[in-house]
């Protein structure tokens, strides 16, 4: 860069800083005016003492305080909240600085809300969310307030406040999280009285019933009901277990090289055992391919996709497959059924939750599954489409 250039960036920047130092005297003056208390707002007497002592509570505020000039669009002061609460570290932003600092879109929205303070005559508060300049996410509420006394017949200003509600925000998240919970646990408990005295009621009732039986075509109906309810019964009881380990955090795991190929094809054996009429079942084979993994657990998490593919698969096919990708595999159950909304995916690995009260289930089935593969260090997931079918899926990283 030539030395004319460097000389007129120089001459810039010293007429930068004296218009700053004019704003700065113009800020003080009627600042000063503004400190003219009675007797009975204060006992300090010494006008500098008492803009010192003002500026100070400002400058270390526990909450953000910037004054800007509404028509020029330029901050003439911000204190220390405001730096720390943007994440600023040393960056400018009085004067037209501004600009370069947040986004137009931003902007725009903050212009609307001075304008509406100005013209109605009213503090004005708001709450934004904001991303630093770290690229943090923060909550903040803003209160805007217009001090006539500083307005000339050019220039209008605005006092704006901000205060960091993030974590107030994340605890009420917490809160409304902990209050649905409780509403699902309480309509669990409600629920279980049903879901066990169902199965038990039909091993009893058709136990008395298969003893009467004289017909061997009869009486194996009636085994074949008592299993079914059985099986059902059996799980409920694991997953109720289960579900207390998990909350207890002392659900135990026995890490071992697990063969991806032959945990599907035996998944794929006992579950053709007990498939619908009507629905077919697929195994797609592939390569052997190994994990390091407790066999007993992923046979858990796969044996819940499929128990719920045939529950709500009435026609159509039921497909286990898995494929490696990227030093993963992935592990998928793919079904024909009633498929699953939208908004129920986003939760449906949440504990109590059931997507059709009318089939039986308490709702834990999923959630389980989430955190025994989360604690085996894999994902889990879910595509569906509602009345066209589902993918539930979990992925573990291959054996080194």
């Amino acid at each position: 860069m030539d030395d004319a250039t460097n000389g007129s960036n120089y001459q810039k920047l010293l007429h930068e800083i004296e218009l700053l130092k004019y704003e700065n005297r113009v800020l003080h003056t009627k600042i000063e005016k503004l400190t003219t208390y009675n007797g009975n707002q204060t006992l300090l007497t010494d006008k500098q003492l008492l803009f010192d002592l003002l500026v100070c509570l400002v400058e270390e505020a526990p909450f953000g305080v910037l004054i800007k000039k509404v028509n020029a669009k330029s901050i003439v002061y911000f204190n220390k909240a405001v730096a720390d609460l943007f994440q600023l570290n040393g960056t400018r932003l009085l004067g037209p600085y501004w600009n370069n600092f947040f986004s137009h879109e931003w902007l725009h929205k903050i212009e609307e809300l001075d304008r509406e303070c100005i013209q109605n005559n009213c503090n004005k508060s708001d709450t934004i969310h904001i991303t630093t300049k770290e690229g943090e996410s923060r909550t903040v509420l803003t209160i805007r307030h217009h001090p006539k006394q500083l307005d000339t017949e050019d220039e209008q200003h605005i006092i704006t406040f901000f205060v960091d509600i993030t974590k107030n925000e994340h605890i009420k998240q917490e809160i409304t999280s902990a209050l649905e919970a409780d509403r699902r646990k309480s309509e669990f408990l409600a629920n279980m009285s049903h879901e066990i005295r169902s199965p038990l009621n039909a091993i009893v009732g058709f136990s008395q019933l298969m003893e009467d039986a004289e017909d061997a075509e009869e009486r194996h109906t009636y085994s074949e009901i008592i299993r079914q309810n059985n099986d059902q019964l059996l799980l409920l009881i694991n997953d109720i277990i289960d579900f207390a380990k998990i909350e207890s955090n002392k659900l135990s795991f026995t890490f071992e090289s697990v063969n991806i190929h032959a945990l599907c094809k035996e998944a794929y054996v006992t579950f053709s055992l007990r498939n619908k009429e009507g629905v077919s079942l697929h195994y797609e084979e592939g390569p052997s391919v190994y994990v390091h993994s407790d066999s007993k657990r992923l046979m858990q998490v796969l044996s819940n996709f499929l128990t719920n593919a045939v529950k709500f698969t009435d026609t159509g096919s039921i497909t286990i497959s898995y494929m490696v990708q990227n030093d993963e595999v992935t592990v998928s159950v793919t079904d024909t059924g009633t498929g699953i909304s939208a908004e129920h995916c986003n939760n449906i690995f949440s504990r109590f939750t059931r997507v059709n009260e009318s089939r039986p289930g308490a709702g834990l089935g999923l959630s389980i599954s989430k955190k025994l593969i989360e604690k085996l260090g894999g994902k889990i997931g879910v595509h569906s489409e509602l009345n066209k079918g589902s993918v539930f899926w979990f992925s573990l990283p291959l054996s080194k």
